[in-house]
């Protein structure tokens, strides 16, 4: 799921700023980001006693100095234009900390394609 993330947002262009797409962590200097990571994933059906499709979970942090909600929107825009859920968003943070404002959306999406069922 991490390659089809880095390609969804490769080119993330949010009123006329890059925004930098980054799994896990971001060590650049952009006042607007985005981390994003998997919660986990699990069993969503089955067939023949097989497991036919997973649910994997998946958390996107939004960082900015200013307003986030166009960030916010746009993500959001992608990720259910390609197929992915929309779970929840947590409250506003403000980190005081880093001066950065924070924002956790979360999404799932069902796969089909079990790589380690078939390593039999």
């Amino acid at each position: 799921m991490n390659n089809e993330i880095e390609l969804l947002f490769k080119n993330f262009i949010v009123d006329g700023k890059k925004i930098p797409v980054e799994f896990a962590n971001y060590e650049g200097s952009s006042e607007e980001y985005v981390v994003y990571f998997s919660n986990g994933e699990h069993g969503s059906s089955y067939s023949d006693d097989k497991l036919d499709t997973t649910t994997v979970e998946y958390d996107f942090n939004i960082y900015s100095k200013s307003n986030f909600l166009n960030i916010l929107n746009e993500l959001k825009k992608i990720l259910y234009k390609n197929g992915w859920n929309f779970i929840e968003d947590s409250e506003d943070i403000y980190e005081s900390d880093t001066h950065f404002f924070h924002k956790v959306t979360t999404w799932n999406k069902e796969r089909d394609e079990i790589i380690w069922q078939e390593l039999d």
